[in-house]
């Protein structure tokens, strides 16, 4: 029999879900109301902006998949502006989160037989909703603080094995995973002006997940994306 360990840590699923359960019921009103609150405000809110945006996501989960692995993301974000300085600037994205590891392959006497590289990704439809700040006149860099709530699509995971074999399970079965991830994020970007109703906007954030992402770990993810920005004309 093959088993899979990372250092004296051997994973047993089933037990970790029993134990863990209560997170994913205790948050889930909580997240369900955000995701209402924020497809109203994308709904029914006259925001000044509107941005279809793409990029990548460099995202580690603490423990196990400490090395950072390469994602995407793709959607769009609005503006709504409170005043000259600051405006709130919700996201509606597909993104793609995990990370990287190494796993020892052991027989039945406890000899390892192999080392594995696994690179688990876990792809979200996700919800951040950002206080935006222009400190400089110009209002073209600007800095973002606030929070995310996100849904777990699907999952997969490669395993390269160390005869250089790929072995690629999609659709992960979801009663091991969290489906929730709910976190907080900062950020920077630049607002590149090509003329008075439109421009280019380059954004950089942090995010960091408040709960497990798999049944073991939490996300750091680190993003950069390029947008189209263009003004709705509403609220002046």
């Amino acid at each position: 029999m093959i088993s899979i360990f990372v250092g004296r840590y051997i994973f047993s699923f089933k037990s970790y879900f029993k134990r863990n359960h209560f997170i994913v019921l205790s948050m889930k009103q909580v997240i369900i109301l955000i995701l209402i609150s924020t497809f109203n405000a994308f709904a029914f809110a006259q925001f000044t902006s509107v941005t279809p945006k793409a990029g990548i996501s460099f995202s580690n989960m603490k423990d196990y998949y400490e090395k950072y692995k390469i994602g995407y993301l793709v959607g769009a974000s609005a503006e709504y502006k409170f005043s000259s300085k600051f405006s709130l600037k919700p996201d509606l994205l597909l993104e793609q989160k995990g990370g990287q590891g190494e796993f020892a392959a052991t027989d039945e006497n406890g000899w390892i037989v192999g080392i594995y590289n696994i690179y688990f990704s876990l792809n979200y439809l996700t919800l951040p909703i950002q206080l935006k700040y222009n400190p400089f006149a110009g209002n073209r860099i600007y800095f973002t603080a606030g929070g995310y709530a996100g849904y777990l699509l699907w999952a997969n995971e490669k395993m390269v094995g160390p005869d250089g074999n790929n072995h690629l399970y999609k659709n992960i079965d979801k009663a091991f995973l969290n489906q929730w991830d709910v976190g907080f994020s900062l950020g920077s970007g630049v607002d590149i002006p090509l003329n008075e109703k439109s421009g280019i906007q380059v954004d950089f954030k942090y995010e960091h997940a408040l709960l497990n992402s798999a049944l073991f770990s939490t996300a750091n993810t680190f993003s950069l994306s390029v947008g189209y920005a263009f003004t709705t004309g509403l609220n002046k």
